[in-house]
């Protein structure tokens, strides 16, 4: 069989991506996803926790060595997915104005915001008004910058905090839930504005904003905070501000919440922050939680 090559193939690709960006629009993702989350919450019996888990782990290439707890010590899938790590799997960079990867994961974009655009993919861009939906809020990262990093199955799914500070709040964003996949960020418009969202806001450091944004996925119907209850992907649900009074002190590396299954992470850094990314940070980069990606010059 004749494979297709050169300018062929990118167009085969092309079309084969497109057919499955229509089916997923097809689908009840939002039902899906919750259908998904009650079968990962479905108790294993201990005696099949370990070849249940073994041939997840073999699939998508998980380290089951860097887990808090042997294999045995998970009831569910999603307990086993939202798995905490063993202490010193990741060392946090604690360099003075250090800002670290929140996560584990591949940093598909990352840069300066211009003109209150971030970019989604090569000739696709959205813009930051539309992803925070506060114009208060978006004046504070205009020409800032901002880091997306995806993650996949094989992934620690804990998100934590890339700088120490206050927390000032959160918003939650109900919406879509198409995929995060390469192919959906290539083809979706404004994929990160219209996915069901939760922005974590902060001053890190003395004042600097920074926000960490959570964006859902097909079967990623639950994210989760560490710092207060939020439920998400419920039927019904509505767009939901809450603002710390005076803040919480949180430290860098300190537990911000997970997905319930993977997706992406935006990190927002505030315009005049004297913020800069590391020099040999390059995209496609695999980046590991606690990983110095850029630093805040300190006064």
């Amino acid at each position: 069989m004749t494979r297709p090559h050169g300018n062929d193939g990118i167009r085969a690709a092309g079309a084969a991506e497109s057919v499955y960006i229509q089916m997923i629009r097809m689908l009840p993702r939002n039902s899906l996803s919750r259908a998904v989350g009650r079968l990962s919450e479905l108790r294993i019996p201990e005696s099949l926790r370990e070849e249940v888990y073994g041939a997840f782990a073999a699939k998508y290439g998980v380290n089951v060595e860097e887990a808090e707890l042997p294999m045995r010590s998970y009831p569910t899938l999603n307990a086993f997915f939202t798995r905490r790590l063993r202490p010193g799997a990741r060392p946090i960079d604690a360099e003075p104005g250090s800002v670290v990867s929140p996560v584990d994961g591949c940093l598909s974009q990352f840069g300066t915001i211009s003109n209150g655009e971030l970019i989604q993919t090569k000739g696709r861009t959205y813009q930051l008004s539309d992803l925070l939906e506060e114009s208060d809020s978006a004046e504070l990262f205009r020409s800032g910058h901002y880091a997306t990093v995806y993650l996949s199955p094989k992934d620690y799914h804990r998100i934590h905090f890339p700088a120490p500070g206050q927390i000032r709040g959160y918003r939650y964003h109900p919406g879509h839930l198409f995929p995060v996949n390469p192919a959906s960020v290539r083809h979706v418009d404004n994929l990160m504005c219209i996915n069901e969202r939760v922005t974590v806001f902060m001053d890190a450091f003395e004042g600097v904003p920074m926000a960490v944004i959570l964006v859902g996925a097909t079967c990623v119907g639950r994210m989760t905070l560490s710092f207060d209850r939020l439920v998400t992907n419920i039927e019904g649900a509505f767009s939901e501000r809450v603002h710390y009074e005076g803040g919480r002190q949180v430290d860098r590396g300190a537990d911000l919440g997970c997905f319930n299954l993977g997706s992406t992470i935006i990190l927002l850094v505030g315009r005049d922050a004297g913020f800069s990314f590391s020099p040999e940070l390059a995209q496609g980069d695999v980046l590991r939680l606690g990983q110095r990606i850029g630093t805040v010059e300190q006064g």
